[in-house]
């Protein structure tokens, strides 16, 4: 895997481009100089997490046959102080998931 981020020259606001070219945009709050415009650098670091932990376990359960019809994945974390150059915690992570039923 790949991705170049590039400062977009205004702001906080951050561009992605992915090895599968795909772009994902990120922005700072206005505190820190952003126009709060597209998630936090940090979010997507969540975001991917859960995205993730979301895609093995839809994969997994249709690989065993089961009839899936929903999953769901809330992800709860902390960011580290400000002094650390890059930490966060996941403090808990769970999954709902749907077995032959409509969410």
């Amino acid at each position: 895997m790949e991705c170049t981020v590039r400062w977009s020259g205004e702001g906080m606001s951050f561009l992605a481009e992915t090895g599968s070219n795909h772009l994902v945009t990120m922005d700072g709050a206005p505190e820190g100089g952003g126009r709060n415009l597209a998630p936090r650098p940090m979010e997507v670091v969540l975001v991917g997490t859960g995205g993730c932990s979301a895609y093995d376990v839809v994969v997994i359960l249709k690989k065993s046959g089961q009839d899936v019809t929903g999953c769901e994945v809330k992800l709860t974390a902390e960011r580290a102080d400000r002094t650390e150059l890059f930490h966060a915690r996941l403090f808990n992570g769970n999954a709902q998931l749907g077995l032959g039923m409509n969410f």
